[in-house]
């Protein structure tokens, strides 16, 4: 008798595991079968097919700026069928500009951005070559005017160097002479720059009391302006009373090294930028204005470009992008990322 219940109980035991198990098995097969279907709905978010597909290529000294005028042309570009890809950004090994512009015509691109360079003749020889085949390129910030290049997106220089010169003229000595020093590269940009400095010169043309010299800064890579706007700020018979700067990368180092040997009472900063560094050092009272330039409505003209030339088969040969004066009475606008 007691054999006997031992036994029903041994089986409901058993019976009772088995039951567990099956729950658990099913409870499994459910989840994983979730999970499959998740991921493959993560799979079909990641992975889109679009229309057009366009290449970035631009210099690893070029800054920040080109990361956000990338995510402004791509976010754009989205939306419009079409996909912006950084040529090289996992590519461990630093390739030049013309490299990345080879890369970008092998992959079988639809379009490229390129930041572009008056004096390199290998690089016109390349956008050339894309033209050739069809593949229609946009030269960003630095045009390449003597090649075929479709457009060209960039800022209006003649109207930066006015609104830098009406900054300098405010920021000038009414009686007393002021010193003023030009910083401008003396590669990338030189041609853009220098319609900035002509437009500087016309609206100091009837001030006698403002004295300019013009410094070249080369801009090979990133360290070598700093190692350059250092010398320069090191070496000075005779401190300017103010310093322009005709780039974002000269603007950035010649506020780092006015900080650094304790120069900001004695100099004061204009310039060309467009990043948080600036604008922060603006709110600081470290920088006195820049002429700031719309990042979204760049990365929006180069994509327009591109797929107006695309669609159409014509495009419009220059976009220019909107400029703003950022002092300290409006940069709090800039700083909250309202451009």
């Amino acid at each position: 008798m007691i054999k006997s219940r031992y036994n029903k109980l041994l089986e409901v035991l058993i019976y009772t595991v088995i039951i567990i198990l099956v729950i658990i098995t099913v409870i499994n097969l459910v989840v994983f079968n979730y999970s499959i279907s998740d991921s493959d709905n993560n799979e079909k978010k990641v992975y889109h097919s679009y229309k057009y597909h366009f290449g970035m290529v631009y210099s690893n000294s070029s800054g920040n700026k080109w990361k956000e005028i990338y995510n402004a042309a791509n976010e754009y570009a989205m939306q419009n069928d079409a996909y912006v890809e950084i040529i090289g950004e996992n590519i461990k090994q630093n390739y030049s500009k013309e490299d990345l512009f080879r890369i970008a015509m092998l992959s079988g691109v639809d379009g490229i951005i390129v930041e572009g360079d008056e004096k390199s003749d290998e690089l016109n020889i390349l956008i050339n070559e894309a033209y050739e085949s069809d593949i229609p390129v946009v030269t960003v910030m630095t045009d390449a005017s003597e090649s075929k290049r479709s457009s060209f997106v960039g800022l209006g220089s003649y109207d930066v160097g006015k609104q830098l010169g009406g900054q300098m003229i405010n920021l000038s000595k009414k009686n007393d002479e002021t010193h003023v020093m030009v910083l401008m590269n003396s590669t990338n940009g030189y041609q853009e720059q220098h319609t900035m400095y002509q437009a500087i010169a016309e609206s100091i043309s009837a001030k006698d009391n403002i004295l300019v010299d013009t410094w070249l800064v080369s801009n090979d890579n990133e360290f070598g302006v700093d190692e350059e706007v250092r010398d320069i700020i090191l070496n000075l018979r005779e401190e300017p009373d103010i310093m322009i700067c005709l780039s974002d990368n000269i603007t950035e180092s010649a506020y780092q090294q006015v900080v650094e040997y304790n120069k900001v009472s004695s100099i004061d900063i204009i310039g060309l930028a467009s990043s948080e560094i600036v604008y922060d050092a603006i709110n600081k009272n470290l920088i006195d204005g820049v002429v700031s330039f719309d990042k979204k409505m760049m990365g929006n003209n180069i994509v327009d470009a591109l797929l107006e030339y695309k669609n159409n088969g014509y495009v419009n040969e220059y976009y220019m992008v909107d400029t703003n004066l950022v002092t300290k009475s409006n940069v709090g606008r800039y700083l909250n990322n309202e451009e």
